[in-house]
């Protein structure tokens, strides 16, 4: 009984130890790992605060280089829209560095260095990459490159970073650059020949403007036939009279017709009963009358060939102010293309894509209204246009931009309706090739409503200029092909 409860004692003893120990132990550790724990945390917060302050600073530097490429964006396209109208790198320098300053970077205002910030140069074809590139120095200048900075030699000084001063940085520098350049064009010269374009020269146009049939007259060679030896005399003759008996009566039985085409039956017969004539010159002869029906007759270049020597308006109020515009285009030495179309009843191009713009201008000069056939179809001179634009000579790089002019109604193809219609298909054919359309209406009687709309969809301008006075319309319509010419595209390049 005694050796069992010795026993006893004994094995509770031994429990007793073994509870106890591990109790034990983890206490002699516990400090000790509390200290690995402070160590490894406070190495955590310092990697954390390490990677904060790169992140934040990083984060702060790519906001400062988005900031400069707006101020670089900005600025160039400011310095290339005055360097384009004006020419003058002083100014466009000045406006790069205004525009510039208008925009701020990591706080600051953005401050250009007018000689080192603002480069001028030329977009050319590297034959080795076949890409365009910005080739600084280069003249004639179509270019300029803005270069904002945040750097330690820059006028606005570096970037101030915060977080990362804790790690030994205080500054870090950022820019931008950005090209601006005004692309070349290739445009297309589209022209109305139909027989309208002499009706300021016409009779039939005497009560609503100052007609110039007498100037007409007297570039012909002031020319007289049998009786009709002055302007202004005109002489009656019954239109129950037969053809035979006028022309006796005219003394011009014997007198051969002056011009390659038409004849003085023909003559009499539209003075008895066109009515393209008015009424109150019905069944008079003269001068006036006679040339009333060349210009309405036989107003084609195979009939009358020297009718494109005289001023027939408007046809040359436009090859005047197309005259203009070339001389500008050729001043502006920007590698303008121009090409020629024209259009009566259908269309043709007359020369394709060139530099040769005077050579584009002597076949303007040549030309006269009616010059091929008289109707209006202003859909067709568009495609032909257009197909100008994008010919194989035409430039990748290159704007394409038609200049589309008329004095009347599209009446070609089909009725009036279809005429219109088809204008307008051949209007959106071009606009989806990336073809700006500007159009020009000219005459009270141009149908201002379709021109505009062309030029709506060609993303382009549509100019009216009236016709109330030659001298008047011939100056409007001179400053509407300037004003077109100068509208360059701008883009950035870079």
């Amino acid at each position: 009984m005694i050796q069992s409860r010795s026993r006893y004692q004994q094995l509770r003893s031994l429990r007793a130890s073994v509870h106890a120990s591990p109790t034990r132990e983890r206490g002699r550790r516990g400090p000790n790992r509390r200290g690995v724990l402070l160590v490894l945390v406070a190495l955590c917060l310092a990697l954390m605060l390490a990677f904060a302050a790169i992140v934040i600073d990083l984060g702060f530097l790519r906001l400062a280089r988005a900031e400069l490429r707006n101020a670089s964006d900005s600025a160039a396209l400011a310095a290339g829209g005055v360097l384009r109208d004006t020419g003058s790198a002083t100014l466009a320098r000045a406006a790069a560095v205004d525009f510039a300053r208008r925009n701020n970077a990591a706080g600051k205002p953005v401050e250009l260095d007018p000689t080192r910030d603002v480069i001028f140069g030329r977009r050319e074809l590297n034959a080795a990459t076949n890409r365009f590139e910005f080739v600084a120095g280069r003249t004639p200048f179509d270019s300029v490159q803005v270069v904002a900075r945040r750097t330690s030699d820059s006028l606005g000084g570096p970037v101030q970073l915060s977080f990362a001063r804790l790690l030994g940085r205080n500054t870090a520098g950022s820019a931008a650059s950005a090209v601006a350049t005004f692309l070349p064009r290739d445009i297309g010269l589209v022209i109305d020949l139909s027989g309208s374009m002499l009706y300021d020269s016409t009779l039939l146009h005497e009560s609503s403007t100052t007609i110039n049939n007498q100037a007409v007259w007297q570039a012909l060679g002031s020319p007289k036939f049998g009786t009709m030896q002055n302007w202004g005399t005109l002489q009656s003759i019954s239109s129950g009279t037969s053809t035979s008996s006028i022309l006796s009566q005219l003394q011009l039985t014997n007198v051969a017709y002056p011009f390659p085409r038409g004849s003085w039956a023909e003559f009499v017969s539209y003075v008895k009963g066109d009515s393209r004539l008015p009424a109150g010159y019905r069944n008079k002869y003269g001068l006036k009358t006679w040339l009333d029906y060349v210009l309405q007759v036989r107003s084609d270049k195979v009939s009358t060939p020297r009718l494109s020597t005289t001023p027939e308006q408007p046809v040359t109020a436009l090859k005047s102010a197309v005259d203009i515009m070339l001389d500008f285009l050729e001043g502006l030495d920007t590698e303008e293309h121009v090409s020629l179309s024209t259009y009566d009843s259908q269309a043709r191009i007359e020369r394709g894509l060139t530099t040769d713009l005077a050579g584009i201008n002597l076949r303007m000069q040549d030309m006269q209204a009616g010059h091929y056939d008289r109707e209006t179809n202003i859909g067709d001179g568009i495609r032909r246009g257009r197909e100008s634009l994008t010919a194989a000579d035409a430039r990748p790089s290159a704007k394409k931009v038609l200049i589309v002019l008329t004095d009347g109604l599209a009446n070609e193809p089909g009725t009036e309706a279809q005429a219109r219609a088809y204008t307008i298909q051949q209007a959106r054919i071009a606009a989806d090739q990336d073809i700006t359309i500007h159009s020009i209406s000219f005459t009270s009687g141009a149908d201002q409503s379709l021109m505009a709309e062309i030029a709506k969809i060609g993303k382009g301008a549509h100019f009216h200029v009236a016709s109330y006075d030659m001298d008047q319309y011939s100056r409007d319509l001179k400053n509407v092909l300037l004003t077109i010419s100068s509208i360059r595209p701008l883009v950035l390049s870079k």
